[in-house]
């Protein structure tokens, strides 16, 4: 019962004092119960809660009205495995050998998993919407690193001060009018890409489009090919130099900036109004510059150029239909057929497929130069799907391990997220790698036996969104936490193991002070800044 209505006075108490519990009940046998929260709980005979009951109201003698119960289902071994709310909306959940939660299926059917590597001593997480949060642990239990990555809105852009982003709109919602606000992509995507926007009105300045070097700046001489919109007119903007006007446009009109891999084109509603020839070897970022307080554009999408015969191309024999990609001609019993993606992406990368048979030779990984050749010798991380119903794992044509038996149909899948390389077959972690690459990554594979086949072939990119990582000292004392940018914040103790005093990445200071009984009793904030 929280008491909603009044408060309990303890006007001029020291430190140390405390109400006697029958202080504690007159004070609340002489309260208004119809002002109370009341929530009641109800317990199996283990003592796990099975029901809990909120109600809506309480009356004058505290009955509740209106009640909303909530149950909990046990397995045999007392682990929780479903939650039904009032609505009878079931949220379920499975678990491991080692009664760690494996998925979590909510009431709308959406499905976050659980993957946990005990070797590298890392747990991933991937939520209902994609964002995907690995953990990873020392030897004593301790957090060293945070990384979450993903696709979602947040996770894949980058705002400048002044700039507001909701789901895929952009505006710039404050500031002046200048060209010092925008919005760019996380990750590039090297080989081909697009970048795609409605302006949401005619009477504001705006740029999007296409940038090798995103993050240098929020002015619009620093994107390298970009759409302006310039107060109802088209004009098109490279490398900061005007190239001319291109006609009207219209609030809602689709305007897109593209690159397949040999030509740039600026489009509006279908109709391509300008081809550049050129050929670009850096990754491609979307990239944008706002002028106009007020300015908006909405259903802004970044992502790989749609080639028309698929993002994934066969070479020596390999054939891609669609998620399927098979070894049909090309030497017998040779490592000389693979298939390959035409884009890669920077940051962070993922194939997953599943072998149709567990009796043929083929790898399958992430390369950063997939172009090379054919051969398994030049893959950078792989799977290495072999004849005898095992899986080795390849780095850089090196055999690193025997990563146990697999089955046709086993969901396998390389990934890199920015901090590490993890192999898994169903959702569990085979190996994990702590790297940093820096260079794109794309799809990659080789074929050795004819008529080898994967199929439910996928391959994206999922930019990081944040990393933190985590430093102790010998006594296991928190001394420094570094997040992806390099900001870094320090902690301070004194002899009894009490934080003492905060130093963040600007060098503001934030002291801790403790009575003798160790309760704090101030925090001070210092407005001079700490030089480190």
């Amino acid at each position: 019962i929280q008491y909603a209505g009044a408060t309990y006075a303890t006007p001029g108490w020291a430190w140390s004092s405390a109400p006697s519990e029958a202080d504690l009940a007159n004070w609340a046998s002489a309260q208004d119960r119809s002002k109370t929260q009341r929530t009641d709980y109800a317990y199996d005979w283990r003592g796990q809660l099975s029901r809990s009951t909120s109600y809506d109201s309480v009356d004058s003698a505290g009955n509740g009205l209106g009640a909303t119960s909530t149950q909990y289902v046990y397995d045999a071994a007392g682990q929780l495995i479903k939650t039904i709310d009032a609505r009878s909306g079931a949220t379920q959940s499975t678990y491991d050998g080692l009664g760690r939660v494996l998925t979590v299926t909510n009431a709308l059917n959406q499905v976050s998993v659980n993957s946990y590597d005990d070797v590298g001593g890392a747990v991933r997480t991937t939520a209902f919407n994609g964002l995907i949060t690995t953990s990873t642990f020392d030897k004593l239990g301790r957090a060293v690193s945070v990384v979450e990555s993903g696709n979602t809105p947040v996770a894949r852009y980058v705002t400048s001060a002044n700039i507001t982003l909701d789901g895929s709109s952009v505006s710039k919602t404050s500031g002046d009018g200048g060209w010092n606000a925008g919005v760019y992509s996380k990750q590039g995507i090297a080989g081909g890409a697009i970048v795609t926007f409605k302006p949401a009105q005619t009477d504001k300045y705006l740029m999007v489009g296409l940038n090798t070097d995103a993050s240098t700046d929020s002015d619009y001489w620093g994107i390298d090919w970009a759409i302006y919109c310039d107060a109802g007119s088209i004009r098109i903007i490279e490398s900061g130099t005007l190239i001319g006007e291109f006609g009207s446009y219209s609030s809602g009109d689709t305007l897109s900036v593209s690159y397949d891999g040999a030509t740039i084109r600026y489009v509006r509603n279908g109709s391509v109004l300008r081809s550049v020839a050129v050929a670009i070897t850096q990754p491609l970022y979307a990239d944008s510059t706002f002028h106009s307080v007020g300015g908006k554009v909405t259903d802004l999408r970044f992502e790989p150029y749609t080639f028309a015969d698929g993002v994934l191309v066969g070479e020596a024999g390999v054939a891609v239909d669609g998620s399927t990609a098979t070894k049909t001609g090309g030497a017998a019993d040779s490592w000389s057929s693979a298939f390959r993606s035409r884009v890669g992406y920077t940051g962070g990368a993922s194939v997953s497929f599943r072998p149709a048979q567990a009796n043929k030779h083929l790898m399958v990984g992430l390369n950063s130069d997939p172009a090379a050749d054919t051969s398994y010798a030049s893959l950078d991380w792989a799977l290495w799907a072999c004849d005898n119903g095992h899986l080795y794992i390849y780095e850089n044509g090196n055999m690193i391990a025997d990563a146990g038996a697999y089955n046709a149909g086993d969901l396998l899948s390389v990934s890199y997220d920015g901090t590490a390389v993890q192999y898994t077959k169903n959702g569990v972690v085979l190996r994990s790698v702590t790297t940093t690459i820096t260079q794109p990554l794309y799809a990659d594979s080789s074929f050795h036996t004819a008529g080898a086949q994967i199929t439910d072939l996928v391959f994206t990119g999922g930019a990081t969104l944040s990393g933190v990582k985590s430093y102790y000292d010998a006594d296991s004392r928190l001394r420094m936490t570094q997040d992806a940018l390099g900001n870094r914040q320090w902690f301070v103790y004194d002899e009894a193991d009490r934080l003492v005093a905060t130093i963040n990445a600007l060098g503001q200071l934030t002291e801790t002070v403790y009575n003798k009984a160790g309760q704090v009793t101030q925090t001070i904030a210092y407005a001079s800044l700490v030089n480190l």
